[in-house]
């Protein structure tokens, strides 16, 4: 790549219906050119040994329909706690997904792998469980302003563990666009800025 190019980030996942879609626009493209992130579901298999299958399973049809042979970040949309902390049921699910997703990083099918939507609860399942050697790369949750600088304790947390935080709904779904505290600092900004800049 040069030194003018441009590197696109795409965001796609099982539940977005958008990987066959997506891969179709990139055919073609210089691989280096973008910086493609995928998700499989929270597990709903019984038990950890299914999960890691399920995981393995279904990353495996992420990568025909997206027509690549690896993406640079995969994520598990969500833990399989449906809500509220992970119980231990829950955690074992988890794990189960983690073990397919550090199988599928050690063979070069993702470049690095985390999670979404975790709590400090669901992180636990994860770290320092026996047999986890990879840390989650990214924890990528809905985080925005007004939600204050830490929320349940989740970027310290990530911090601790040189977890990147990467936020969703960055403008509050769209809340943020007409906030007027936002519009006021905004405003104030030289040049003036909007108040999702």
């Amino acid at each position: 790549m040069g030194p003018f190019s441009a590197v696109v980030a795409q965001d796609t996942a099982e539940n977005y219906r958008n990987q066959k879609g997506v891969g179709a626009a990139l055919k073609g493209l210089p691989r280096d050119s973008y910086f493609l992130t995928t998700k499989t579901v929270p597990c709903t298999a019984e038990t950890e040994a299914a999960c890691t299958a399920s995981t393995t399973k279904d990353f495996l049809g992420d990568l025909e329909d997206l027509g690549l042979e690896y993406v640079d970040l995969i994520l598990l949309h969500g833990p399989s706690n449906r809500g509220g902390k992970c119980t231990k049921s829950a955690c074992a699910k988890d794990l189960g997904q983690w073990k397919a997703y550090e199988a599928l990083y050690k063979a070069g099918k993702a470049k690095a792998i985390g999670v979404s939507n975790y709590c400090v609860s669901c992180y636990e399942c994860l770290i320092g469980a026996p047999g986890v050697t990879v840390v989650p790369a990214v924890n990528q949750i809905e985080f925005h302003a007004g939600m204050g600088p830490d929320p349940a304790g989740i970027v310290s947390y990530s911090e601790k563990h040189d977890i990147v935080v990467q936020a969703y709904s960055p403008l509050g779904n769209g809340q943020l666009i007409s906030d007027n505290q936002l519009k006021t600092i905004g405003a104030k900004m030289t040049p003036p800025k909007s108040a999702a800049q």
